[in-house]
């Protein structure tokens, strides 16, 4: 038995999204510890949530862009007698602008909070987070599933932080695609999707094994767009019967061009 108390750690838990996350795990009667840099908002957000949830928050100011900010927090964690049973990586900013115009320095720093101290605090703990039976929620964006023209670094770090926590997943699966391209500007295809949740949680349906089955007919009326229909078949133990789905996309292609630019 273990002589530390769990706790539900928030990083970027003074504002927005971080401390929506924290009133959803203090609500739900987590003991939650605030990561921030601004004490003042955190204190005013742990006075709030010891009104009316179970325990009131601990408030931990660290600066996450250096390097030895993890450190400081798990001393801190340990000196309170806790131990990290969930872990919300939120912490993160971004820039805007060209890479090569923007500050070298500001870049690195932001790659040391959005990458180094979310796979820090991610692996830090791992031993007491399985002891707990706990998780690791790591705040990625959509910017992780595609390049960002003036936002390089960001949508770079953000596709680190997705890729890295797709490695986290129990689930597995894999898929073939078959194209033809039986007229210029049409292509014909069949996509065919297994994944399966053997390992993973057996009271959660989503993680039964499932198989897609998927015509695709597309369209390039130009170099720069497409229109794409996909007729998708889908079968899987958690469905209460085979599910059948229609797709209409439309894609527009805007800026660099691989063969030239405009």
């Amino acid at each position: 038995m273990s002589i530390f108390k769990p706790v539900t750690v928030v990083t970027g838990a003074s504002v927005g999204i971080g401390a929506a996350l924290a009133r959803v795990f203090a609500g739900n009667g987590h003991e939650v510890a605030l990561v921030a840099r601004r004490e003042k908002e955190m204190v005013l957000l742990a006075n709030e949530l010891a009104v009316s949830c179970k325990y009131k928050p601990h408030v931990i100011t660290a600066d996450l862009q250096r390097s030895d900010a993890p450190a400081r927090i798990a001393h801190e964690l340990l000196g309170r007698g806790l131990e990290p049973a969930i872990v919300v990586n939120n912490a993160g900013f971004g820039l805007h602008g060209e890479a090569a115009d923007l500050d070298r320095g500001e870049q690195l720093a932001m790659l040391d909070l959005n990458v180094r101290a979310l796979t820090d605090l991610s692996l830090r703990w791992i031993d007491g987070i399985v002891k707990h039976q706990g998780g690791i929620l790591n705040v990625a964006s959509v910017a992780g599933f595609l390049p960002g023209p003036g936002m390089a670094v960001y949508y770079a770090s953000k596709a680190y932080v997705l890729n890295f926590t797709k490695l986290w997943e129990r689930d597995w699966g894999g898929y073939l695609q078959v194209n033809w391209g039986y007229h210029p500007g049409h292509v014909v295809g069949l996509r065919v999707d297994n994944v399966g949740g053997d390992l993973g949680d057996p009271e959660d349906p989503a993680l039964d094994s499932r198989l897609r089955v998927s015509p695709v007919l597309t369209w390039f009326p130009t170099e720069f767009s497409k229109l794409r229909l996909q007729y998708n078949f889908d079968q899987g133990d958690a469905l209460p019967r085979d599910e059948h789905s229609l797709w209409l996309q439309m894609e527009f292609l805007l800026g660099a061009h691989a063969a030239h630019k405009f």
